[in-house]
């Protein structure tokens, strides 16, 4: 049996909410053993779970309210905005630095032949805010002056997919955050993480510019990548 890739990205989504839920268990039972009224609003907490596995803050308190907890909505709305604000003074401290000119997209298509991204599964989401995240790989790692194989430092890069569910800024289209993550075989951890802190599009190949969290991020690696669905849908809104 092969699985057709709407089926895997279902898979990927699974396990995705698995270890939200097991994130979710674990803050509660620190909650739990301090004796702690309120389900932390940050991170680690409702924010966390939000921006990393996609659980909508209603649905984290759903959860908390049945453990006789409820979620910290002024520390989560704090978190919030400080990710705004970051997000926004990112993108004009190095985002225009990332760009990729004619020479850099001449270098992808041309002299390394590669297809521009698939963004296609980027469709695939509920406007309630709520998505799968996706397999990819990584094809290429720009760093504002050269093409790099890897990178570990929390210096700013633009990471470029093969296939990709992230809106990238387009005429009216707000680009997405995220995260790129890449799992440990075997285990539900993961050995790296990319905050993606805007995307953009150069010549059809899809950038994600942001830095690493923690690990290291390679060309070939094959990451998990999974769209903030939630800021999506209050963009959509408005």
């Amino acid at each position: 049996f092969v699985p057709t890739p709407y089926q895997e990205e279902e898979l990927q989504f699974g396990k995705t909410l698995e270890k939200g839920l097991k994130e979710f268990d674990r803050v509660m039972a620190d909650c739990k053993a301090r004796g702690d009224k309120l389900f932390p609003g940050g991170d680690p907490g409702a924010f966390l779970l939000y921006t990393t596995y996609g659980f909508p803050v209603d649905l984290t308190n759903l959860m908390a309210e049945e453990q006789g907890l409820q979620v910290d909505q002024e520390a989560f709305a704090k978190k919030w905005k400080e990710h705004q604000e970051v997000s926004k003074s990112d993108k004009f401290k190095f985002g225009a630095d990332l760009m990729l000119q004619a020479d850099q997209i001449a270098e992808l298509k041309d002299r390394r032949a590669l297809p521009v991204t698939d963004d296609a599964p980027k469709y695939e989401w509920i406007s309630m805010g709520a998505g799968p995240a996706i397999k990819g790989e990584v094809v290429a790692i720009w760093d504002g002056k050269a093409f790099v194989t890897s990178v570990e430092t929390n210096k700013p890069v633009a990471v470029v997919l093969d296939r990709t569910n992230f809106y990238a800024e387009s005429g009216g289209q707000v680009f997405d955050t995220g995260v790129l993550s890449i799992a440990a075989e075997n285990a539900a951890e993961n050995v790296c993480e990319f905050e993606v802190t805007d995307c953009q599009k150069y010549g059809g190949f899809a950038v994600h510019i942001g830095t690493v969290k923690f690990g290291a991020i390679s060309v070939g690696a094959k990451v998990e990548a999974l769209p903030d669905y939630q800021r999506r849908a209050m963009i959509a809104k408005h």
